[in-house]
């Protein structure tokens, strides 16, 4: 009985526990080395933190490389569903227009995805990839979902925020064309 007890305790504790992990992973997120378990990548990953204005060239937003033109067409939170297989944790779900205005068939591109609030604060940062074949001038629906974090500021805020109140850049750092050649920025 006292076992029993004692395993009731600890596992009602798992709030506590939760709390700690997510506490542990805002203040090291800057230091994240990738997930060593698995070679899988989502669609979309937590990033750094800003560099402070010092880092930056200017004291506005900061250009890396050239932008894609992108849209926020529809936001979704889908609370934890354990009748849903394929995914029952809770998530927030982006579709965005986006639009090859390089001038060149792409074959594949990563970069990042800033979400601001009307401030222009940002919001969070995510990692974005698509390896679809895109030719010049077109534009295309794309869905992903980042994982949701009831503890995390970030998550929250994007939780909360209007999809009216929400301005999205992309900034792209590598681009693979259809002719093979690859540009890094």
């Amino acid at each position: 009985m006292a076992i029993g007890i004692a395993v009731g305790y600890f596992a009602g504790r798992e709030h506590l526990k939760y709390e700690l992990r997510a506490a542990m992973a805002d203040a090291w997120s800057g230091f994240s080395l990738g997930d060593p378990f698995t070679d899988d990548t989502p669609p979309l990953d937590r990033e750094q933190p800003e560099p402070s204005a010092s880092e930056s060239s200017s004291a506005s937003t900061p250009t890396i490389g050239p932008t894609l033109p992108v849209k926020l067409v529809a936001k979704e939170y889908r609370d934890m569903d354990l009748q849903r297989s394929s995914n029952p944790d809770e998530h927030i779900y982006l579709e965005l227009q986006m639009s090859n205005a390089l001038g060149r068939d792409l074959r594949a591109f990563r970069g990042m995805l800033v979400l601001r609030d009307m401030l222009g604060d940002t919001i969070t940062k995510l990692r974005l990839k698509d390896n679809t074949p895109r030719e010049a001038g077109t534009t295309w629906l794309w869905r992903g979902a980042t994982g949701y974090n009831p503890f995390g500021e970030r998550d929250k805020a994007l939780r909360n925020a209007s999809i009216d109140n929400i301005t999205v850049s992309f900034q792209l750092q590598k681009v693979v064309y259809a002719d093979g050649s690859s540009e890094e920025f």
